[in-house]
């Protein structure tokens, strides 16, 4: 989770892959919100919830 903070303390982009639904996705944008207490990120309009990342990458 610190490589979240940072990447919306110091506005950069994170690719994140994510399992969910049987599938596997790929999420890439800056973080604009993250909720600690719901364990949830905004990453371009989509809801990432952290029991769902399988790994994050930075880019």
């Amino acid at each position: 989770m610190k490589l979240i903070h940072d990447s919306i303390d110091n506005d950069y982009s994170l690719r994140f892959t994510t399992y969910s639904g049987g599938y596997e996705h790929h999420v890439s944008g800056k973080c604009y919100l993250f909720n600690e207490s719901l364990k949830t990120i905004l990453v371009s309009g989509i809801i990432v919830r952290d029991t769902e990342i399988i790994s994050i990458e930075r880019l």
